[in-house]
Parts: structure tokens; sequence; C-alpha cells
């Protein structure tokens, strides 16, 4: 196993200083399978459908991989997060990205990025850091007070062009159109790099488009789920939670931005984790119930819900 982590530690470095290089320990992004991972680097500490990660000396590993597409079954076009990388043909199992996080941080100095300067970066989060992505090698870096803490193996695009799914030039036109509605009703994107909006003081939607420009979910969660970016919205012991009559309210705003239909059973489903969720002409409504005697005797609290639009549009 030493020797493993050595190989690795000498291939990350290689990986991040080559010009042509967009693998790190072998494994390359939208060729490499989950099997292709396990022989490498065994079994992980957590998995999921789409995700393997790996707890390595002075480093972790997150292999993302591709699912099948709820949304549209038979589509094989999936790709990583679309804010850089975009979206390309693979098979279910196919890793997506890499990412790696260091344990401390490298010093920028030691990994010699070309370019660096020349990179187009986004906008700093809670903790300062600012992600530079260089597309052509297909490589992410995260970057605060002048070390790396996190590398992001992802597809080049160059040499994976070929694999690359074909835009829609409706796509940012309809996106538009649903940002617009949203900034009606909430007030502007309090975050363009997840794409969140206020939509209280304590809850964010978050919208999930596909390549066409089209919402294919949303999400309406408590704003310290994401305290992972903005460190300021962790959780307190005081946190209000949806009553029902603001529940009601933010689902006939949801319909607004895109309807969810009739509702076509009145049985609500309780699945294994506690969830409910309940069928509507569109797709499939899921909440989560939760109570709080003190605040709310009697009656249910709602600690998040989702929307999922199942019928789609041929492609």
């Amino acid at each position: 196993m030493h020797r493993v982590l050595l190989i690795a530690a000498c291939l990350l470095f290689v990986g991040a200083n080559s010009a042509s290089a967009k693998s790190w320990h072998g494994i390359v992004p939208l060729h490499s399978t989950r099997d292709d991972v396990r022989k490498v680097l065994g079994t992980p500490k957590r998995h999921g459908d789409s995700y393997d990660d790996y707890e390595l000396a002075r480093y972790t590993v997150s292999v993302n991989y591709a699912t099948e597409n709820i949304f549209t079954p038979g589509d094989d076009c999936d790709g990583p997060a679309p804010y850089w990388w975009g979206d390309y043909h693979v098979s279910v199992g196919t890793v997506l990205s890499v990412d790696v996080s260091f344990y401390p941080d490298i010093p920028l100095a030691k990994l010699k990025i070309p370019d660096l300067k020349k990179l187009p970066k986004g906008e700093p989060d809670s903790t300062l850091s600012v992600d530079y992505f260089d597309a052509k090698r297909g490589l992410e870096y995260a970057i605060r007070e002048r070390k790396v803490h996190r590398i992001t193996y992802g597809p080049s695009a160059v040499a994976d062009a070929g694999l690359r799914c074909a835009p829609d030039p409706e796509a940012d036109a309809r996106e538009a159109r649903v940002n617009e509605t949203c900034t009606r009703l909430f007030g502007p994107m309090i975050d363009s790099r997840i794409g969140l909006y206020a939509v209280n003081q304590s809850y964010v939607l978050h919208l999930i488009f596909d390549r066409h420009g089209d919402v294919v979910a949303l999400d309406i969660e408590p704003n310290y789920l994401y305290d992972w970016w903005h460190q300021d919205w962790e959780k307190h012991e005081d946190f209000q939670h949806l009553s029902k009559t603001e529940y009601e309210r933010l689902l006939a705003q949801v319909d607004q931005i895109k309807p969810r239909g009739a509702l076509v059973d009145t049985a609500v489903t309780t699945n294994a984790d506690g969830s409910r969720e309940q069928k509507y002409g569109a797709g499939v409504l899921k909440w989560e119930e939760m109570t709080d005697s003190l605040r709310s005797p009697g009656a249910p609290l709602i600690r998040l819900f989702s929307f999922y639009y199942l019928k789609r549009r041929a492609t």
C-alpha cells in the first residue's frame, strides 16, 4: 500500500505539470471505468452510484462517475458540473472527473502551473479560494493564499472534443428566461457559481438545467446545507424551518418557474429514508417533514423539498 501511495504522489505532480497529461494515477476521465479505479485504488472509504471516496496519506480523492440519465432515459449525454466542463457522451460507470484535495496545501511555486495568470478563473468562495480552469489540459486548480488545495482532473476540451455533446443554440435563452422569472420572484441570484436564490432568510432555491437549458429539477433547501461554500450559513439552534403555509406558498412559486402539472395520484409514498413523495403530471415532488413541539405544536414543518421533471421533450 505504501508503494501505491508513493506512486500516486509522484504521478500527481507529473499530471499537474505535463502539457499533455490529464490523467491521475492512470485514471483518465471519460475513458476509465469504476473497475479501472478500484484496480488501482482498491475499496473506497465511501461510495455511491455516482462516486468513490478515498482517504490517502496527505490527500483525499473523490472519483465521480456517469449515472443513468433519469430525466431522459437512454440519453447518454452526461458530464461533470457544467460550470466549466460541459456535457459528454459516456456510458454508465465511466469516470467523469477526479478531485484530489491536499493536506496540507501545496505551495503554488512547487507545481509550476503553466500560464496560470492567463487561465479563466471563478469568483472567490467564503474561504477566499479561487478556481482556475485549464480547458486544454482538462484541469481545475483551487488556490488560496498562493497554495493549491485541490486539483480536479476532467475532460480535455481538445483531446475529448469528439465526445462533447452537440450544443443547443437555444439553451442559453431558455435558461435566461427561467432566471428572469426567479429574479422577479426572489430577487437577484445570491451565488452565481452554484446558482442559488434566497427564497427567505433561511432557505435557498437551487435549479438544475440540462444541456438544452430546460429545468430538470429544483431544490428548496436550508441554506446551512451549503455551509461548505458559505461558512456563515452554518446551522443555528433557532433555525426556522418551513411552516405548512410557507411551503404551500413556495410550491405556488415553483409553478411559475415551471408547472408541476395536475396531481396524478393523491397517495403519498413514504421512502426508506423517511422522505415522502407524490406524483404530478410533470414529475415527482419529494419532501421531508419534521416536528417541533415548541415552535409548531401539532403541525409538521417542512425541512426541504425537491421537484424532478421526468416528462421531457424528445432530444
